[in-house]
């Protein structure tokens, strides 16, 4: 009895010298909207990609019934890499950086852009390698060689934009 007397007396002098205080939890609801809404706009990006993934496997079906002279043509396999690798690389921006909400909702939709961009050229390859389409071969390689070149200026886009984040970052991270 007497250890319980002392040990209340401790925690009533204890508390009398230094006071409790308790705080109350803080919700910021307007970043926590845009915070869903980016997560929506990044889950169609994540869709939009995976959709473009499998309309690039259809084409290298198509290009392995065009004729031997376009599907071996090295033009042809550049531009289904750069496609995934282009498609690849959007993605690894998402993941790779830690976006404030404004930045992620400016990239996003620099991103939608150069990929509704590369959906376009991937309907254009699969149009130019069918075999319904009446191109001779020639035709078909000056249409892929443009294909080829726009896929070259997204891709150096998107190497801007990862470059940008990854200097941003690394300024933000030094001034910490």
């Amino acid at each position: 009895m007497k250890n319980l007397l002392v040990s209340l007396f401790v925690l009533l002098v204890l508390s009398i010298i230094n006071p409790l205080h308790a705080q109350w939890a803080v919700a910021d609801a307007p970043n926590l909207a845009q915070n869903v809404k980016n997560f929506a706009e990044l889950k169609k990006q994540v869709d939009l990609l995976n959709e473009q993934k499998s309309k690039l496997d259809e084409g290298l079906d198509m290009m392995r019934t065009v004729n031997q002279t376009i599907s071996n043509s090295v033009t042809v396999k550049n531009i289904m890499e750069r496609q995934i690798k282009l498609s690849d690389m959007c993605m690894e921006i998402f993941s790779k950086h830690k976006l404030s909400s404004t930045t992620a909702q400016t990239l996003t939709t620099s991103i939608a852009e150069i990929m509704a961009n590369n959906s376009r050229m991937i309907a254009l390859s699969r149009t130019i390698l069918s075999s319904s389409v009446k191109m001779n071969d020639a035709e078909r390689l000056a249409v892929l060689n443009d294909i080829e070149k726009k896929m070259k200026e997204d891709e150096q886009t998107v190497y801007k934009l990862s470059s940008l984040l990854s200097s941003y970052e690394s300024i933000k991270s030094m001034l910490k």
